[in-house]
């Protein structure tokens, strides 16, 4: 699948940094790429080795002129001997209506919220994947994947390291958006080149003027997805999507009146080790890559779906897994002492060692954060909506049909779990406001 039009490829590079930049390349070559893997990569990411030699930049036989400077972009330093392309994927599912502009746009943001820290590379030129093939032209940036260092590491190394990392995620939640930037949802630039609100990237919605809009939308995306499955088919057979649709149309608004959603983030989306890049000599992080998940949305979204799985994430509240369960209690009100033994599913020494650094920050961690209890039961529903391993194509062919029938089974039963006792839920947050509106029409007592 993503050895597909390999080669081609590689000419689409060489002509691009020929006809927009006047350069040669030397050499390109793929970075984190296995031709044999079965599913999509959302993005083509190369390393190209640029030739200072002479290269002609025509097209019909006339000199082209120098690129126009594009919003989120700086030109080519003389210095630079490499550069990295990502080439977005059409096969990836993504919005590519918006998709490159959104991640060109975030990194805009990230640089001015970690400045004057420069780990966010500095891009050169793009192109929207709108009609033809999309790309970003950025710098190369040196270092290790942090995953790989990271597991080789001392206790203190992983607990200076983890402190690096926290800070940086206290810096984006801490960051003022432009007063460009009116909604929640994806990024985009206007023609003076402000950013501005726009679709997602990862759902085919929005923008939003409200979090509970976004919300609203993200989960009818999820709904419509099920249409395609020949597995769930739209939740249809025992009138479940009718009371999906009637909880998002009439509870979810009730539900989210006790949660502060109106200061609007930047939302990185997938802070994983991977995204890091770390100079082992110089004991820090060197980069922070691939913000193809960026949007804007509420710092608890970055808790929710963002922070790695088996320690930081915190887990939704129908976990069946004792450990996970057992996460999310000491992530919301403390670690246990003496901690539990690492597990499958959990890193806890690893766990206890992140929240103790977003502490010694003083960022927002789950415990902190309003609302955060209400927010993860609503984003349990986009799970249980749409179950990767009963919708993913590449997964689906792998499984057998019965699997995936008594799986079906026992996600429709937590989905009924869910509406019962959420719905439950918004009418207690109802009651609650009633009672107050009754209460403040009082006469003030002496």
């Amino acid at each position: 699948m993503n050895h597909t039009n390999f080669e081609p490829r590689l000419d689409f590079i060489r002509t691009t940094i020929r006809q927009q930049y006047r350069l040669s390349t030397a050499a390109i070559d793929p970075i984190e790429y296995d031709p044999q893997c079965i599913f999509p990569y959302n993005n083509f990411v190369y390393r190209v080795e640029l030739s200072r030699s002479p290269s002609p930049s025509s097209q019909h036989g006339k000199v082209l002129d120098a690129p126009a400077a594009q919003p989120g972009t700086v030109a080519i330093p003389d210095s630079a001997q490499y550069v990295v392309i990502r080439l977005s994927n059409a096969d990836a599912g993504l919005n590519d209506l918006h998709r490159v502009q959104n991640e060109v746009a975030a990194m805009s943001l990230a640089r001015k919220a970690l400045a004057p820290r420069q780990i966010v590379p500095t891009v050169y030129g793009w192109a929207s994947a709108a009609k033809d093939q999309g790309w970003i032209l950025m710098e190369y940036m040196r270092g290790t994947p942090l995953d790989v260092e990271f597991e080789e590491m001392g206790s203190d190394d992983k607990n200076k390291t983890l402190k690096e990392v926290a800070g940086i995620v206290w810096a984006i939640q801490q960051y003022e958006l432009p007063g460009s930037i009116q909604g929640f949802g994806g990024l985009d630039f206007d023609y003076d080149g402000n950013i501005i609100s726009a679709p997602l990237t990862v759902f085919s919605c929005g923008p939003f003027t409200t979090y509970s809009m976004l919300l609203k939308g993200v989960l009818y995306d999820q709904l419509a997805a099920t249409d395609k499955s020949p597995i769930l088919r739209g939740w249809t057979a025992k009138g479940t999507r009718a009371k999906i649709e009637r909880f998002i149309n009439e509870d979810i608004d009730r539900i989210l009146q006790s949660t502060n959603t109106e200061k609007k983030r930047l939302i990185y989306g997938d802070f994983t080790m991977n995204n890091f890049l770390f100079d082992r000599e110089a004991s820090q992080i060197t980069a922070i890559l691939d913000f193809d998940w960026a949007h804007i949305g509420l710092v608890a979204e970055e808790i929710l779906r963002s922070f790695h799985k088996r320690y930081a994430r915190l887990p939704g509240p129908y976990e069946q897994d004792p450990d996970r369960i057992l996460l999310r209690h000491a992530l919301l009100h403390g670690f246990p002492s003496p901690l539990p033994a690492p597990s499958r599913s959990v890193r806890w020494d690893i766990a206890e060692m992140w929240d103790s650094q977003l502490v010694e920050v003083g960022a927002n961690r789950p415990s902190t954060l309003e609302g955060i209890e209400t927010l993860s039961r609503l984003y349990m529903l986009l799970d249980i909506i749409c179950p990767d391993m009963l919708y993913n194509e590449v997964i689906v062919k792998q499984r057998s049909r019965e699997t995936m029938e008594q799986e079906k089974e026992a996600a429709e039963e937590l989905l009924e779990r869910f509406l019962r006792e959420n719905q439950a839920s918004a009418g207690a947050v109802l009651s609650a406001s009633c009672i107050s509106q009754t209460t403040n029409d009082r006469e003030p007592s002496i």
